[in-house]
């Protein structure tokens, strides 16, 4: 039967024996032990039978004990407490109950024992804690003495004896049968005030016990009694988080220990302390500086600000141990005082302040190609990164304000020496040195002849497309277009040689187109001329050449050979040429260009201008491209490079390589 079945079950029985009571069977309640008859148990539920019986060899002792039978299921025995309540006793919450005795089974079989129901001020909502009584099968005299506490909201309980569970008629024996209760204790406890809580200043409290002899009290955590403890007399000055146990001291007894528990929250007036460990105070810095303190509270840090000035942070270290690093490349040389700020919670700062003396190195200038020999005139490109540069090429030092400000490459064409200095925000680099000798040997003239448009075709539109191939023994700088005599636009300096040829601006009619070639020795080539007719609808002329155009033109070509035949004597056999690839520029870029790290977006050097005039040299980048910063449209000119070239056309730099210029892409890209 479980809990719930079992409680209604036993307050039916309640009820039920209510008014039979006057029919049960009486002796003197003085005298639990059966020996006098059996006059303070009740039965009679479910067919079942309970009698006194005298037997002192049968007795657990004396001569009388009580025996249960019980047809099928359970059979409870009320223990009676009086004629007017006869079953329900009077108790107390937190009281203590022994309640028990001698059993065992005679015959049958199921359980054998005691319990109890607690009820209410109402006697209703029983609690049963028959569950907590260790009920057992027993076959000779044992004792099932117990102890309970009464539950919260319980003031009446009754005991009773039992055989329960059994499936076939069965007989029971119960004998010294104990029933006691606990004295409560009566005596008032002492009270605190003001209440214990948490306060933010410190605290005066007062203890009292109404008719008491004394109070004993303690602050260290221990218990005290009416002989251990501080005998209060003043109220007890609180000024930290405190426990304070307190009893009551009567002349016939003590009540139970009172606990007070104050927590006091003092506002925090304590200044932190703080101190720089690195750098020392004097000493010279410059990029990357460690810097590192030591703080300490009352209560607790809660971070360091490092500062290079009042008002500049570096960082805000909220946790042990504190340190940063300072750069120096933003400040100014000389001395510079830094700080270290520590706080608490409350808010409260402490300062630590170093000075120490700035000695930044800035990088100076790079130079691409390198000082060095060279049998042919140099285009030298000055890099830089973040700064302004400024260079001579006298024998006198530039500064950040005397000397040319550096914006496109200088052109060598004798032995030259330029010194260049680098102009950051606040500093300047040392001055660098770059020693050019040039040995003009060459005496070869290049070739070119124009691939497009074709001779004696018609153009129109704003951008025609112009390109000349051109080639060389040592190298070709340059290609310049020529209409009619006139330059076409800026000299073509990279590989492949074009321009754009806006016919808007020209006259219709015929015009000569010539393409003037440049080696580094500086010996110049014209090509054969094309004779091409603008043909542009809206200024209505005709598309044929008339016979006064046709003169005009012949009278310039004839001056044009003349100016052919007078360099014919300085051209090395002849009309013999040597037939130099177009790549023999690049071959001799590429012997001076030195691409020895990963390149990829962000970057900026000398290995960039190379990446870059590589590319500018496969029509990938516009000419004017070769910056020295590796941006966007450098990235995308790569993934195309590595897309035609079968290395990689998918992904990013980060995962694939695709954008980034490794060892496999620099060696493709600068083959030859």
């Amino acid at each position: 039967m479980n809990t719930q079945k079992r409680a209604l079950f036993i307050l039916s029985i309640l009820l039920f024996f209510t008014p039979l009571l006057a029919l049960a069977q009486i002796f003197p309640t003085i005298n639990p032990g059966f020996e006098s008859g059996l006059q303070e148990w009740v039965s009679g539920v479910n067919g079942g039978t309970v009698r006194a019986v005298s037997n002192a060899g049968a007795a657990h002792s004396g001569n009388y004990y009580a025996e249960l039978t019980s047809p099928v299921g359970e059979q409870p025995l009320l223990f009676r407490k009086d004629a007017l309540d006869r079953q329900h006793f009077l108790v107390t919450p937190g009281q203590a109950i022994t309640f028990g005795g001698w059993a065992y089974r005679v015959s049958g079989n199921g359980y054998v024992g005691y319990a109890l129901a607690f009820l209410d001020a109402n006697k209703t909502n029983i609690t049963y804690v028959g569950s907590n009584i260790p009920n057992e099968s027993i076959a000779s005299w044992t004792n099932l003495t117990r102890s309970y506490i009464v539950p919260a909201g319980k003031r009446y309980v009754s005991v009773y004896a039992q055989i329960y569970q059994n499936t076939v008629p069965s007989v029971a024996r119960f004998d010294d049968t104990t029933l006691s209760f606990t004295a409560l204790n009566t005596y008032p406890t002492p009270t605190a005030l003001p209440i214990p809580r948490t306060y933010t200043v410190a605290q005066t409290v007062r203890l009292s016990a109404l008719n008491s002899s004394y109070i004993n009290y303690t602050i260290n955590g221990t218990v005290p009694t009416c002989a251990v403890g501080t005998v209060y007399t003043t109220p007890i000055s609180v000024a930290t988080t405190k426990t304070i146990k307190a009893i009551a001291c009567y002349p016939t007894g003590s009540s139970a220990v009172a606990t007070f528990a104050y927590i006091i929250n003092l506002p925090d007036t304590t200044l932190p302390t703080v101190f720089i460990t690195a750098p020392l105070a004097s000493a010279v810095i410059s990029s990357p500086v460690p810097f590192s303190a030591t703080a300490n509270d009352a209560v607790g840090v809660v971070g360091v600000q490092f500062k290079s000035s009042m008002s500049t942070v570096i960082f805000d270290d909220t946790t042990f141990p504190y340190t940063t690093t300072l750069n120096t490349t933003s400040l100014p040389n000389g001395p510079l005082t830094i700080y270290a700020v520590a706080r608490d919670a409350a808010g409260n700062k402490a300062t630590s302040t170093v000075t120490v003396m700035v000695s930044n190195v800035l990088p100076a200038p790079i130079a691409n190609p390198p000082a060095s020999t060279y049998p042919a005139t140099q285009n030298v490109i000055l890099i830089a990164p973040g700064s302004s540069i400024r260079y001579t090429t006298t024998t006198t030092d530039p500064t950040c304000t005397t000397g040319t400000l550096y914006t496109t490459p200088i052109h060598i064409t004798v032995s030259t020496t330029i010194k260049a200095i680098a102009c950051y925000p606040t500093e300047s680099s040392s001055v660098a040195s770059f020693a050019y000798v040039i040995n003009l040997s060459d005496t070869t003239l290049p070739t070119v002849s124009i691939t497009a448009p074709a001779n004696a075709s018609t153009v129109s539109g704003t951008t025609t497309p112009i390109n000349a191939n051109a080639t060389d023994n040592v190298g070709v700088v340059g290609v310049q277009f020529k209409l009619d005599g006139v330059n076409l636009g800026a000299e073509d300096l990279v590989y492949p040689y074009s321009t754009d040829w806006n016919t808007t601006l020209t006259g219709n009619g015929a015009h000569a187109l010539t393409a003037v070639a440049r080696d580094a020795a500086g010996n110049t080539m014209t090509s054969a001329t094309m004779i091409i007719a603008v043909n542009n609808a809206s200024y209505a002329v005709s598309q044929t050449i008339s016979y006064d155009d046709h003169q005009a033109l012949i009278a310039r070509l004839l001056a044009q050979l003349d100016r052919l035949q007078k360099q014919l004597p300085s051209m090395s056999g002849g009309y013999a040429q040597i037939n130099v690839a177009p790549q023999a520029y690049k071959s001799q870029y590429n012997q001076s260009c030195i691409i020895n790290r990963p390149l990829y977006r962000g970057l900026r050097g000398a290995d960039v201008v190379c990446l870059q005039q590589a590319l500018i040299s496969r029509s990938l980048l516009s000419p004017d491209s070769a910056t020295g910063y590796f941006g966007a449209l450098t990235e995308a000119a790569v993934k195309q490079f590595q897309n035609t070239s079968q290395i990689i056309s998918y992904g990013d730099p980060q995962t694939t390589g695709y954008g980034l210029v490794g060892p496999r892409t620099r060696a493709t890209l600068l083959e030859y």
